[in-house]
């Protein structure tokens, strides 16, 4: 993977962020999935372009049971997407899709941000300080070595970024967000807690995270007591599920408590 494959492939959480958007409004709006495809492939993003057209075959043969794998679909997207249209807030399983992928985003544009200095510098340490070899060996040499070096940066910077974002992603604190955001949509739909906690663990995946919480059962236990005993988590996130519990508006409160851990603020 080059630098150039790496930050498209980084760019397919924005077009994903975008078209689970418009699919949670047009949902939201009443509109029938076959009137509204030909609108949620306004930006022709191929990831997009992929998932519609695999939504169009479905929707010729009189179904929308989408697969993992097919077109791109991950088992976090098929998941949601279940839940959703089996508790019948389709567009609010939609809109969570669309929060995790933005989220991504951001950790994309940080990730980005680190590590376009250390590839300029890197790419400037294969002409620089091998200058000198086009006067004692030859232009010709220097040109080569040059051209040779950078390749070798663009092949392995590429790697390195990736490698770089999926640590972000992974990240105790990105972990976290990924988590309420998808508990609170899993809620909201009507989803068992125990279910709940198991689905919102797989959108965290890879992640400490979500390999602590596969074992993690509420048996009746308030959420916050739950998660807190796994030792992951903010104590000032877990206050206010905590505090949403005991008001009846945990939803909001896993949702606020994920804005907070997003923006530093916790």
């Amino acid at each position: 993977m080059n630098v150039t494959q790496a930050f498209a492939r980084m760019r397919h959480c924005r077009d994903l962020a975008a078209f689970y958007r418009r699919w949670s409004a047009t949902e939201a709006a009443g509109l029938p999935l076959g009137s509204a495809l030909s609108g949620l492939n306004d930006d022709s993003a191929p990831v997009v372009a992929s998932r519609v057209d695999y939504i169009r075959d479905l929707l010729q043969h009189g179904s929308i049971d989408i697969q993992v794998g097919f077109n791109g679909f991950t088992a976090v997207e098929v998941a949601f997407i279940n839940v959703g249209r089996e508790s019948g807030n389709l567009d609010g399983a939609l809109g969570c899709l669309a929060d995790l992928f933005e989220a991504d985003y951001r950790t994309v544009l940080r990730a980005r941000g680190k590590m376009t200095y250390p590839l300029m510098v890197g790419l400037c340490a294969c002409w620089i300080p091998t200058l000198p070899l086009a006067f004692l060996v030859g232009p010709w040499f220097w040109l080569i070595n040059g051209a040779l070096l950078s390749g070798a940066v663009f092949w392995l910077g590429g790697a390195f970024l990736w490698r770089y974002f999926v640590r972000l992603r992974s990240s105790p604190r990105v972990a976290q967000v990924r988590f309420f955001w998808a508990l609170a949509t899993s809620l909201e739909a009507g989803v068992l807690v125990d279910e709940a906690i198991a689905l919102s663990a797989e959108a965290t995946s890879p992640s400490n995270l979500s390999a602590t919480l596969r074992h993690v059962s509420p048996q009746g236990r308030p959420i916050a007591e739950v998660l807190q005993q796994t030792g992951l988590f903010d104590e000032a996130a877990l206050n206010m599920v905590r505090t949403g519990e005991l008001a009846g508006r945990l939803p909001d409160a896993l949702r606020q408590a994920a804005g907070y851990l997003e923006s530093g603020v916790l």
